[in-house]
C-alpha cells in the first residue's frame, strides 16, 4: 500500500460515525496518545510485546503515517476504557488486520455495551475499502474470541502456536503463560468466487474443514506438480513478537537453498497458494518440518495456505490446553494436534 493509499483509507474510515456515545477514532486530540498508553499499562503493565507503542511519540506516529487506525471508548467521566486498532499492512489493500484489542480490567465485569451499533456501521464501511479483515486473538480468555465471533462476524482460520511469550495480562489467572492464537477472518461484502485448492496429503480433511469454515468453496488437487525455481517473498517482518511471513511460489527446484533464508525468527510462518498443482510443494514443506496452520483468505488474488515451521517436533506433543470459546474451535484446535502428532 502506498502513502497515499495509506492515508486517504486512514481519512476515510475516520470519517464514519459511530452511533454509540463515547466511541470515537483516536488520534484527533492531542492527550490520545497517553490515554492509550495509560490503558495499555493498565492492561499489560510493561510486558506488552509492542514495545514503541509505550514511549512518547510511538503511537502519535503510526496515527499520523496512516500505519494504525484506532478506535477508543470513553467513560463518561472521559477515561479510555477499551481500544482496537486496526493495521494497514497489506500494500494490495485486500485486508486490514485487527489487534491491540484492550478492555480496561475495571471493565471485564458487567460490560453490557450494544457494540453492535459500533461494528455494524464501522464493517460496513471498511467492506468499501478492503475485502477481510484478520486478526490472531488469543487461546487463553474465551471472551475474546466470543467478542469476535459475535461482533465482528470473525471465522476461525487456523492456529498460531507460541505467537507470544511473556506477556502477563493483569487480573487474569493465564497471564504470563505461553500464547498461541487462533487465526481469525471477517469476509466483508461478497464471499471470494474464488476456491480454495486442497492438497493432495493426510492433512486434506483439516484443512477442508478450517477453508469451508471461513466460508471458502474446497476444491481437490488433480493438477500436474508445479514446475521450476522456487522463490521466497516477504511478506511481514514482525520484530515485537520475533514473526516472519514469507510467500513460497514456483516448484519445488531449489527449496533447499531458499528455506534458509527464512531464519533468525521465534515464528517462521509461509504461505503458498492454494491453487491446482501445490501438493507436491506443499509435501515439499512438511518434509522439511514445516507444519500446515491454516488458510488465509484472499479477494484479489488466490487464496493461500498457511504452515509453520517446527524446529523442534515433540514441542508440538507439550503445548498443553487451551481456552476456547466453542465446541467446534476446541475440535478443530484438538484434530490439528492429533495430526501433527501423526504428521512428525
Amino acid at each position: 500500500m502506498t502513502q497515499d493509499a495509506t492515508m486517504r483509507l486512514a481519512r476515510a474510515l475516520r470519517r464514519v460515525r459511530i452511533a454509540l456515545p463515547g466511541v470515537r477514532w483516536l488520534g484527533l486530540q492531542d492527550e490520545d496518545g497517553q490515554s492509550l498508553r495509560h490503558l495499555i499499562k493498565a492492561c499489560y503493565a510493561d510486558t506488552y510485546s509492542y514495545k514503541t507503542l509505550y514511549e512518547p511519540g510511538g503511537l502519535e506516529g503510526l496515527w499520523d503515517s496512516g500505519a494504525l487506525l484506532s478506535l477508543g471508548e470513553f467513560s463518561r467521566q472521559g477515561e479510555l476504557i477499551g481500544h482496537t486498532g486496526f493495521w494497514t499492512k497489506d500494500p494490495g489493500l485486500d485486508y486490514l488486520e485487527s489487534g491491540l484489542s484492550l478492555v480496561s480490567p475495571s471493565r471485564r465485569q458487567g460490560l453490557r455495551v450494544d457494540y453492535q451499533r459500533v461494528w455494524r456501521p464501522l464493517l460496513e464501511a471498511l467492506g468499501q475499502h478492503v475485502s477481510y479483515v484478520h486478526q490472531n486473538t488469543t487461546t487463553l480468555h474465551p471472551m475474546a474470541q466470543f467478542y469476535a465471533l459475535k461482533h465482528m462476524k470473525a471465522r476461525p482460520t487456523g492456529f498460531i502456536p507460541w505467537y507470544a511469550h511473556g506477556e502477563r495480562v493483569m487480573g487474569l489467572s493465564e497471564s504470563g503463560a505461553v500464547m498461541h492464537a487462533l487465526s481469525m477472518t471477517t469476509p466483508l461484502g461478497s464471499e471470494a468466487a474464488l476456491p480454495v485448492v486442497a492438497p493432495r496429503s493426510p492433512w486434506r480433511p483439516w484443512l477442508k474443514a478450517v477453508a469451508q469454515g471461513a466460508g471458502l468453496t474446497v476444491e481437490g488437487d488433480e493438477g500436474p506438480r508445479w514446475s521450476g525455481q522456487a522463490r521466497v517473498d516477504s511478506i511481514e517482518r514482525n520484530g515485537a513478537l520475533r514473526l516472519l511471513r514469507h510467500a513460497i511460489k514456483g516448484g519445488e527446484d531449489g527449496l533447499d537453498d531458499v528455506l534458509p533464508g527464512l531464519g533468525g525468527a521465534r515464528v517462521q510462518i509461509v504461505h503458498v497458494p492454494a491453487v491446482s498443482g501445490l501438493s507436491g510443494l506443499f509435501d515439499a514443506l512438511l518434509t522439511r518440518g514445516f507444519v500446515p496452520t491454516g488458510v488465509r483468505p484472499h479477494k484479489r488474488r488466490a487464496h493461500e495456505w498457511t504452515l509453520q515451521r517446527v524446529p523442534d517436533p515433540q514441542a508440538l506433543s507439550g503445548l498443553g490446553e487451551v481456552q476456547l470459546a466453542t465446541e467446534g474451535l476446541r475440535s478443530l484446535w484438538q484434530d490439528w494436534r492429533e495430526r501433527c502428532a501423526h504428521t512428525l
